[in-house]
């Protein structure tokens, strides 16, 4: 194993303050709408959803979209939600991520056995913004979809990245937090992959065999017990 290919959102970055911040807003304007809802209603909603696969391609705008669907009827609602996360949600995002606590340091030691690179479902900025975590200087390889105009699952995006290593997929491992845009998409090409089991999406489940990871982790830290 040569190349160590890593996604970014709730894998190095923790994403749970920007989705305190989406969720709440979701559900005070659902509550604004007259709908009778509980923290409880909306939590069971919301993991359903990620449970069903409901909420198509891009998952923060599927999940607001699906969540409104959900509660309300009042398609005034739903368009002053969709309106305020298109304009807002892609700079509070980047503000609010935050490295994981054990990011850094796993990078770091793993970047001495291994050549590091990133595929994520990012915006172009993002590279900035994990570069003033010390992160960005560990990864020789970065490919952000909003840069490549490819995303994942598309799995041109991750031979893009292969193609830019100069590594085969056998060579390589993925490691992400979903198992339908990271696991399921580079195991096919024949990635080794790990999942590791965090943020909004660890309800998932596999739904064919090329879904299920080679190895699943609760956390960046435990990697090192694994690679």
């Amino acid at each position: 194993m040569k190349w160590l290919f890593f996604d970014i959102g709730s894998t190095l970055v923790n994403e749970e303050t920007f989705d305190k911040y989406l969720f709440g807003y979701v559900y005070e304007m659902i509550e604004r709408s007259g709908a009778k809802i509980t923290h409880e209603d909306f939590d069971e909603a919301l993991k359903r959803i990620i449970e069903e696969r409901s909420f198509g391609g891009a998952a923060y705008f599927g999940l607001v979209k699906r969540l409104t669907e959900h509660f309300s009827s009042d398609k005034k609602i739903m368009l002053k939600i969709v309106e305020r996360y298109k304009r807002y949600a892609l700079k509070r995002y980047l503000e609010k991520m935050e490295p994981y606590p054990d990011a850094l340091k796993t990078v770091s030691e793993l970047s001495r056995r291994f050549k590091l690179g990133i595929i994520a479902n990012q915006p172009v900025d993002t590279r900035q913004r994990i570069n003033s975590f010390g992160l960005a200087e560990y990864f020789s390889v970065t490919v952000l979809s909003e840069q490549v105009k490819l995303r994942k699952p598309n799995t041109r995006i991750f031979q893009l990245a292969l193609k830019m290593a100069e590594c085969s997929p056998e060579d390589s491992t993925m490691i992400g937090d979903r198992l339908d845009i990271d696991i399921g998409p580079s195991k096919v090409l024949g990635f080794r992959t790990i999942r590791v089991k965090q943020g909004v999406m660890v309800n998932l489940n596999p739904i064919n065999d090329f879904e299920i990871p080679d190895y699943e982790v609760n956390n960046l830290k435990e990697l090192l017990a694994i690679l």
